[in-house]
């Protein structure tokens, strides 16, 4: 399975690579959207685990760009925050396949 983590923060973004690589699973990070962006294009990740709070477009904006360019098979695709507020965890991101995970 290729997975694409997207995390501006390199210690959670490469220690997340590193577990899902031991796992026997294809791993790919990228500290920002439009770097993930490029890589979709490259390797076609089955899943997606995105940061929220990204510093050039929010995980909320990158999430459906991502889907439709993979629209052949939507990737699954995990949530990845530090917030706590309940309106995070029901946002619109959040539905069909997406799966919130808060990191504190």
């Amino acid at each position: 399975m290729k997975v694409i983590v997207v995390d501006n923060k390199d210690d959670p973004r490469d220690m997340l690579v590193a577990v899902i690589e031991l796992l026997g699973h294809s791993a790919f990070g990228a500290s920002n959207g439009r770097t993930a962006l490029s890589l979709v294009d490259q390797i076609s990740p089955e899943v997606n685990v995105c940061d929220i709070g990204l510093p050039d477009i929010s995980g909320y904006n990158l999430v459906e760009p991502l889907r439709e360019e993979l629209l052949s098979y939507r990737p699954g695709a995990f949530a990845l925050t530090g917030y706590t507020s309940r309106t995070i965890v029901n946002a619109p991101l959040l539905r069909d396949s997406t799966r919130y995970i808060q990191n504190r």
